[in-house]
């Protein structure tokens, strides 16, 4: 899809654009009307590639029950932009430009373009499609000569992709997959290696590991207290061959161990209490799945 208008008001009364601005829940709060916005686009199910030359503007993603699953690689190849949110951003730089992943989340995200033409790409990603990229700060945050030769070909693609004028009237299916290797490679390289960052897995066991004793955490309130949503920690689980309520229940049988060695005549009812279990039924039965007997003697 190709597109070229001028100021935010056009873009309003201008049914192809505002549909699409609707459906991928962007709002242009400021756009100048001193040059043309124009891009290209390429859909796929799950995934978005966007070639954009787009002059000084403000933008925000409100992040709506639709969009809290998506996450936001946004590579400025000249220009000036910054990303801000409550939730993750994580940005590094190029001698280009900048670069962001916004891992998928339910804050709001405000994006400020401010050179007078700027020239980027965006791709929207689905959270299924990256459960293992990290979403914590990289260690160094300083774009290298290495990590540009790797994004090089990336942005080829990307390029010759978005320049597509319509899909070919043949099976999708190859260049669907290899647009979903390049959108992972992106956010992959600019999330930074995994050995310096953590994923929301890595995240939300150490949640767990701290809060199990709450009897009220699971699935919802952990994903809130981690800034994601539900579907998204449960993907990103299912990535490491586990279930968040499997991990819960874990967790909590560790802490009913280290609490009986460490009191011997706490019974078996105030431990089920103290380890976060919702009953002493629920404690033995996570008990016995793991090998676990404890008895009041």
């Amino acid at each position: 899809m190709d597109f070229q208008f001028v100021g935010a008001e056009t873009a309003a009364s201008t049914p192809l654009i505002s549909e699409y601005l609707e459906s991928a829940n962007f709002r242009i709060t400021r756009l100048s009307t001193d040059s043309s916005l124009r891009g290209r686009i390429a859909q796929f199910p799950e995934l978005t590639f966007a070639h954009v030359s787009i002059p000084s503007a403000e933008i925000v993603w409100p992040r709506d029950a639709f969009s809290t699953d998506r996450a936001l690689v946004f590579i400025v190849l000249s220009g000036s932009a910054s990303i801000t949110s409550p939730g993750r951003v994580i940005g590094r730089a190029s001698p280009d430009g900048p670069l962001f992943f916004v891992p998928p989340g339910d804050k709001r995200v405000d994006i400020v373009l401010d050179a007078p033409r700027n020239d980027l790409f965006y791709v929207s990603i689905d959270a299924s499609l990256i459960p293992d990229v990290p979403v914590t700060r990289v260690t160094n945050p300083q774009w290298s000569k290495q990590e540009s030769e790797v994004l090089a070909p990336l942005l080829s693609f990307s390029a010759r992709l978005c320049a597509l004028s319509d899909m070919p009237a043949i099976d999708v299916g190859p260049l669907q997959g290899a647009a979903e290797e390049v959108a992972r490679a992106m956010a992959r390289l600019i999330a930074g290696p995994v050995s310096e960052s953590k994923t929301i897995y890595d995240l939300a066991v150490a949640v767990i590991a701290r809060d199990c004793a709450e009897a009220r955490l699971d699935t919802a309130l952990l994903a809130e207290r981690l800034g994601v949503s539900s579907r998204t920690l449960q993907v990103a689980f299912q990535h490491n061959g586990v279930a968040v309520a499997s991990e819960l229940r874990r967790a909590r049988v560790r802490l009913a161990l280290q609490l009986r060695r460490a009191n011997p005549v706490m019974t078996s009812a105030a431990i089920a209490k103290a380890a976060g279990f919702g009953s002493t039924d629920s404690f033995s039965r996570a008990m016995k799945r793991f090998g676990e007997v404890l008895t009041d003697d």
